[in-house]
């Protein structure tokens, strides 16, 4: 997240807490994460020579965003694994 945008962070609902529970152990985040990037880029690589949209930056903001909140719950998940001796 950029540090220059400031916003109040709101509590998650449980429900909302909940469905993010069982997505990440569901499917594996790194694999989610690599698989969108793969398709991101193979994307990017398409419209070259096309051109991106105007707001392409925005989007690639908020995928930035999205990598490193898989990123984070991967790690979560792994550093769980090593506690629980898994």
């Amino acid at each position: 997240m950029p540090e220059n945008v400031s916003f109040e962070l709101r509590p998650l609902s449980p429900g909302l807490l909940n469905s993010f529970q069982e997505f990440v152990h569901m499917h594996t985040p790194a694999l989610v994460s690599r698989h969108l990037r793969c398709i991101l880029l193979d994307y990017i690589r398409a419209r070259v020579n096309t051109g991106l949209p105007v707001d392409f930056e925005i989007y690639l903001e908020e995928f930035y965003d999205l990598f490193e909140l898989l990123d984070e719950a991967q790690e979560e998940m792994m550093r769980d694994e090593t506690s629980r001796g898994v």
